[in-house]
């Protein structure tokens, strides 16, 4: 069975995945953004345990982890109602 081209030439292997690398601005802006993500997902699991921790409560985390996406779905559903 054949492999069609557009296959080989989309997934040609680190060489083609890591292109953007080449450029010496870029690595910068990737590392900061991976170093940002490792923070963000710190905060998150530090704000459940500290509600967790003062309530005493399993079920508060939850819903405060719910309170903080109100924001963005009250911006999707008006994105969506704009359409």
């Amino acid at each position: 069975m054949a492999v069609n081209k557009y296959f080989k030439k989309r997934f040609a292997g680190p060489k083609v995945t890591f292109h953007s690398f080449q450029y010496g601005k870029y690595r910068p802006i990737f590392i900061i953004q991976g170093i940002s993500l490792i923070g963000t997902c710190i905060r998150r699991i530090s704000t459940h345990w500290l509600v967790c921790h003062l309530t005493g409560s399993a079920f508060l985390p939850g819903q405060f982890g719910f309170a903080g996406q109100i924001p963005f779905i009250s911006y999707i559903t008006f994105a969506a109602l704009s359409l």
